[in-house]
């Protein structure tokens, strides 16, 4: 299970992540956006993604990159200058336990997780403790 989304100044854009048959994910419609101020649409979007999961598409042909759904939202249509500016989160669970934290970029381009910055819930967690905490813990990096 993987979940990404990005901050970008008063908003969050939370798209749905497929994973692909390839095995790698990628971002598609449809993109949930939230205020950032909005702590219970927060919970409710990442709630609903996470509940409903990463769907499976078929992998998509070599050659050029799509653009990013989330600028079809976003008040910044550059993918470059987006990501200068956004700041990009990840929830993932993995054997049980979730994951949540901001990602950092990747030398040769992307992002990746930063193991260092990553918060492990206890296993008992409910759904609804992971996502009252990502909320708690994205508007705080966001003051």
């Amino acid at each position: 299970m993987l979940l990404d989304f990005a901050v970008l100044r008063d908003s969050v854009y939370v798209p749905t992540v497929a994973k692909t048959e390839a095995g790698f994910y990628q971002i598609i419609e449809p993109v949930a956006v939230v205020k950032l101020s909005d702590a219970q649409g927060l919970i409710n979007v990442f709630k609903a993604m996470l509940l409903k999961g990463n769907p499976i598409i078929s992998t998509p042909k070599l050659g050029g990159r799509a653009t990013s759904p989330i600028l079809k939202y976003a008040p910044i249509k550059s993918l470059s200058k987006f990501d200068k500016e956004a700041a990009y989160w990840q929830i993932s669970k993995k054997e049980g336990i979730y994951e949540f934290g901001p990602l950092k970029k990747r030398i040769d381009r992307g992002w990746e997780e930063d193991p260092t910055r990553m918060h492990k819930m206890p296993p008992d967690s409910t759904l609804d403790d992971v996502v009252t905490q990502v909320v708690k813990l994205v508007q705080a990096a966001s003051t």
